[in-house]
């Protein structure tokens, strides 16, 4: 399941993480098949993390995410405040 998965890949959170997801998608029939709001490749429900320090929503795609400016501001500020700029 996704629990087991996530704590293999980040271990115990004993430190801080903020996640970024992603709500729009470039590929619908990938949205079909995912429950809920998507970016395409994975629901916002599963990007929450136990543990996590902070979460946002980005109007972006899965694909598009590493590239979004908006995305690279808030992991910058994450970094140095500890949560995102809300």
């Amino acid at each position: 399941n996704s629990k087991e998965f996530i704590d293999r890949v980040f271990g115990k959170i004993d430190y801080d993480l903020g996640v970024i997801a992603g709500n729009f998608t470039l590929d619908p029939i990938s949205s079909t098949i995912i429950p809920g709001d998507d970016d395409g490749k994975v629901s916002i429900k599963s990007t929450f993390v136990d543990g996590m320090k902070d979460h946002i929503i980005t109007s972006s795609s899965h694909m598009f995410i590493p590239s979004n400016d908006e995305v690279k501001e808030q992991v910058l500020y994450f970094l140095q405040n500890s949560k995102f700029n809300k």
